[in-house]
């Protein structure tokens, strides 16, 4: 899983590279048609008071999965800032690994569209260093694309707490200054085919960050990138 970056070596010329303003652009259509399409026609008529209830959507059926999920992921540390981090090629420092653990409860769904949830983390880290990390987070997840029927997606981002059980050593060689508390932020998509009722495959992004100085002094921070599986029930 190692994505080659765009200052490659003469070893991968002709290698076709999407610039990465061209894939923001394509990541921004993504997310607005699936924000912008339920509102559709909402200025050109309103629905009756006798109209009839309209037909199970893909959103009760994200809903009827249950409320629970858990997600187990996998993945490396990168040196590149968040915002390029998400748009690849990105490169991966594969010496520094991790695996995680995520319970997830959702508690409310608004307006039909965005659920609420709770989530904890056990995240262990691997190679170039070896402690654990607890994340505790509240997540809110856009669960309303019009393909849902055709591929079910959610979109989710989280903001939180995170304690490593020591100085993590990517974020010391890195930065200035490091400490073991930080503020925490994910940002995960998950698809699916249409009507599974349990099983998602999931990509996310995971950040630890010192909130421009907030935590101990500490600007910036470190970013992930993990694959892994999400089981809701």
């Amino acid at each position: 899983m190692r994505w080659v970056s765009a200052s490659s070596t003469d070893g991968d010329a002709g290698r076709v590279v999407v610039p990465r303003d061209m894939a923001r652009l394509a990541i921004g259509l993504l997310l607005c048609a699936g924000v912008t399409s339920p509102l559709h026609g909402l200025e050109r008529h309103q629905v009756a008071e006798d109209e009839p209830p309209p037909p199970a959507s893909e959103t009760t059926e994200l809903a009827a999965r249950g409320a629970w999920a858990l997600t187990f992921h996998g993945g490396y540390m990168t040196k590149e800032k968040t915002g390029d981090a998400l748009v690849p090629p990105t490169k991966l420092e594969t010496s520094y690994a991790i695996v995680a653990l995520a319970l997830n409860r959702r508690m409310m769904t608004l307006v039909d569209k965005i659920d609420v949830e709770l989530e904890a983390q056990a995240v262990k880290h691997l190679g170039s260093q070896t402690h654990e990390e607890y994340n505790g987070l509240l997540v809110g997840r856009w669960i309303r694309f019009p393909w849902n029927h055709y591929l079910a997606t959610t979109a989710a981002l989280g903001v939180g707490i995170s304690y490593a059980t020591e100085i993590p050593i990517f974020e010391a060689i890195t930065h200035e200054r490091a400490s073991q508390w930080l503020t925490y932020a994910l940002f995960e998509i998950t698809l699916a085919p249409p009507r599974t009722e349990h099983w998602a495959f999931v990509f996310r992004a995971h950040h630890r960050s010192g909130a421009n100085g907030t935590f101990n002094g500490v600007r910036g921070g470190s970013d992930a990138l993990a694959l892994g599986f999400k089981f809701r029930w």
